[in-house]
């Protein structure tokens, strides 16, 4: 396993720079965000939601102002999103934003474009999302809300991933990364899915020296604030794997991703349909790996694996994957 302090490989040449496949787009949301992850727990009512929609009855019979209101349905909407019911989330942010047009009402407009948009991003409405996130971001902007800010530039690079705009992806980046500094931000989860969204992005431009020095830069964050088996550590083993691999230095390729693999499942306080949702994704890129690499027996163990998985995972989770990617980044303070 490479360790601190070691030197970055002199790859500057693009030597995988093909288009993504549609998987590896669903597993760059899953990688960087697995940084943002919190403990959710499995859909269902939950107490504080029926409460809501009681509050919101009981506001909208008294005539209430349109401020109040949208704020009970911006609060819907976020137990929603807690509790992974995307679908139900949806309707609560597009009932709350016509009502949150009053200028007092502007931080809470500005966070339910932002949920709004992070629940398009997961159902693959990129372009309806960027939309709502740079509208966030505008009122962020006006609010002096920098951390906010910070956060908006991360989800609209995560976009840009996703369409293939490797370059904007970059930008957006690094825009975040400097909002951070500029901040002085102590959040090490932010910094660190910003520097791996960049260097998914440089992979894909075939620019391998910045990509892989953004993973290590990653590597001294986790290893300096972060334990060693979180979610986070989980992110960075798999992006380094990803950037070691597509740039064609496999020497400590395969033990990264295997080391991302134990920290996951690791992880057995998570609902169920998410553990297996995020082991899915690393068990699909070390299949790639083990293909790309021509070792089949290996790689017909793992799509074994994979397909069990598969099996497992209930109807409604097959695409939790997306979903709980854009929940956890929605989900940010």
């Amino acid at each position: 396993m490479r360790c601190l302090g070691m030197k970055t490989p002199d790859v500057s040449y693009p030597s995988r720079t093909d288009r993504p496949s549609p998987f590896f787009c669903a597993f760059v949301i899953v990688s960087i965000l697995l940084s943002f992850m919190v403990k959710v727990q499995a859909q269902r009512a939950s107490a504080r939601s029926i409460a809501l929609k009681q509050q919101i009855a009981s506001a909208e019979e008294k005539h209430a102002s349109e401020a109040k209101v949208g704020a009970l349905w911006l609060q819907l909407a976020n137990e929603y999103q807690v509790h992974l019911d995307l679908p139900s989330a949806e309707q609560a942010f597009t009932h709350a934003i016509p009502l949150l047009r009053s200028p007092d009402s502007h931080r809470d407009l500005a966070d339910a474009l932002d949920g709004l948009g992070s629940v398009y991003l997961s159902t693959g409405r990129v372009p309806e999302s960027r939309t709502l996130l740079r509208k966030s971001l505008l009122l962020y902007r006006e609010l002096h809300d920098r951390s906010h800010e910070a956060h908006l530039h991360e989800a609209l690079a995560i976009g840009f991933l996703l369409d293939r705009h490797y370059r904007d992806a970059e930008q957006e980046a690094s825009e975040t990364l400097s909002e951070l500094h500029e901040q002085q931000s102590a959040d090490i989860a932010e910094r660190e899915a910003a520097l791996l969204t960049r260097s998914y992005a440089r992979v894909y431009q075939g620019r391998c020296r910045g990509a892989l020095e953004d993973t290590q830069q990653a590597q001294i964050l986790v290893s300096a604030g972060l334990e060693a088996n979180s979610l986070e550590a989980a992110t960075f083993w798999a992006s380094r794997s990803f950037a070691l691999w597509r740039c064609g230095v496999h020497d400590g390729a395969e033990e990264a991703v295997l080391k991302a693999l134990e920290i996951v499942n690791s992880h057995t306080d998570l609902p169920r349909p998410l553990l297996l949702s995020y082991r899915l994704s690393v068990l699909k890129q070390y299949l790639e790996y083990l293909k790309d690499t021509r070792r089949k027996p290996e790689a017909a163990r793992v799509e074994a694996d994979i397909r069990q998985i598969q099996e497992e995972m209930p109807p409604v989770c097959s695409s939790c994957t997306v979903h709980a990617a854009a929940l956890s980044m929605a989900m940010l303070p």
